[in-house]
């Protein structure tokens, strides 16, 4: 690990908690023959801590023995009654540190998804935000950030974000319906991403797949609020409160499942939209699809390529953006 680095990563064969010590992220690696070119970054909500808020999830997901396997990142910040007497930066500026650790990492991966929870959502959004501005700001290639995949986030506000508490709690400021910082991340996304899965052409600068999960007990985070934004088909509620939301206990639990079919859902997205193109003008990008969809039949189709190269399915998708530019 460089000096610089402000990821831990060490690669692994049974899922067990890494110490963050000054660094934002820890890494976990499949060994050979597992390895992925597959990350899910799990990041908490206020008050959160990096793997307690989780639970056993990110355990479940790494040794998922799912066709779909991933590596697993946890990213940690201070904020709620953690950060009450220690100086930590607000939310943009931990957005601004989760976009560097994703920078630093996308090389070995070519699918990143951000899984996050509660107010943890507004950050990983505000982070997709600075990482497609300042570090992946090519706007003819579909990005590596492939999806985020959102756990109770307050899309339209909580509940609990009562102002009087805001000098204690100065994250409240963020929580509340309407406030600046969730109309800044609307409005981006509103005008630069296309957040849905549908196999067709959308009209904005970046394709970022965007889920959200609300509890049927979430009284902390209602549906309407946790599922706002996004594409209804897209969405899904479980029978949880706000802290059982993201801790499953067994592989089979639905968050999991649908987790893990979330991620899967993006190599059938390209091949849906290659298929569904008119044949003069696309047999070059249906082909390359095609190559695309036997790769990930084979067993080495988890694997990273060879010398860092993008495998031929993701190609295929910058592919796509820049024949029907």
């Amino acid at each position: 690990m460089a000096a610089w680095s402000r990821v831990r990563s060490e690669p692994q064969v049974n899922f067990a908690p890494l110490e963050f010590g000054q660094l934002n992220m820890t890494l976990h690696e499949h060994y050979q023959p597992r390895s992925t070119d597959t990350l899910v970054v799990f990041v908490h909500g206020l008050s959160g801590k990096g793997y307690e808020t989780w639970g056993g999830f990110p355990k479940l997901v790494f040794e998922s023995q799912a066709s779909t396997v991933v590596d697993v990142a946890v990213f940690d910040y201070f904020s709620g009654k953690r950060r009450i007497f220690r100086v930590r930066p607000r939310a943009h500026l931990v957005a601004n540190s989760l976009a560097q650790c994703i920078a630093e990492i996308q090389s070995k991966y070519t699918q990143i998804f951000l899984v996050a929870h509660s107010m943890g959502g507004l950050i990983s959004k505000d982070a997709a935000r600075i990482y497609l501005e300042k570090y992946d700001a090519n706007r003819t290639l579909l990005k590596r950030l492939s999806g985020i995949v959102l756990f109770g986030c307050p899309q339209r506000g909580s509940r609990w974000a009562i102002p009087f508490f805001t000098p204690l709690v100065i994250e409240i400021k963020y929580l509340r319906n309407g406030s600046k910082y969730q109309r800044r991340l609307r409005k981006f996304f509103r005008e630069n991403v296309d957040d849905t899965d549908l196999p067709q052409k959308g009209n904005r600068d970046f394709m970022i797949a965007t889920y959200a999960a609300s509890g049927d007990k979430d009284f902390v985070v209602t549906t309407k609020s946790a599922i706002a934004d996004v594409f209804p088909r897209q969405c899904n509620n479980f029978r949880s409160n706000h802290r059982s939301l993201v801790k499953p206990t067994q592989a089979e639990h639905p968050q999991v499942t649908w987790l893990l079919n979330v991620i899967a859902k993006v190599p059938s997205i390209d091949r849906r939209f290659a298929d569904s193109l008119p044949e003069n003008g696309s047999k070059m990008l249906k082909m390359s699809a095609a190559r695309g969809r036997a790769r990930c039949s084979s067993p080495s189709s988890r694997r990273r390529t060879e010398h860092g190269a993008m495998p031929t399915l993701r190609w295929s998708l910058g592919l796509r953006r820049r024949l029907l530019k």
